[in-house]
């Protein structure tokens, strides 16, 4: 499992935001660098419920780290996983069309296995 680190840079008194730093286990916040003030994780983030317990923050900035970015950084470097996107080499430069799906509902989500039964319909539906 990905373990994900956060740091505040800033903090917003007047607008109730800040800025936050994340990184994980597998990448580090050096590597993460575009120069000596920013990082490609750096968010800003508004906090709705200012005067909330420190604990629901801690709470919603996790919330906001990009942890799916960071997982993919880490398949990139792992010369196990073929992350050269083969199958759709010769779509670029064509033009393409579709009607988009809603967030929450992409096909690409790795399905939760709750049960052992769980694991054997996939297995299954893998094999067919």
């Amino acid at each position: 499992m990905l373990h994900i680190y956060y740091r505040i840079l800033s903090i917003n008194k007047d607008e109730a935001s800040l800025v936050v730093r994340f990184w994980s286990d597998s990448v580090s916040e050096e590597e993460l660098m575009i120069n000596p003030n920013a990082a490609r994780t750096d968010v800003s983030l508004n906090l709705w419920e200012p005067t909330a317990p420190a604990e629901k923050i801690h709470d919603y900035i996790l919330s906001h780290a990009p942890a799916e970015w960071l997982e993919l950084k880490r398949k990139v470097r792992d010369r196990l996983v073929d992350t050269s996107l083969s199958q759709i080499q010769d779509w670029v430069g064509k033009v393409r069309d579709g009607v988009p799906i809603p967030v929450g509902s992409a096909p690409l989500k790795k399905p939760i296995v709750s049960s052992e039964v769980d694991l054997t319909h996939l297995l299954t539906e893998e094999a067919d």
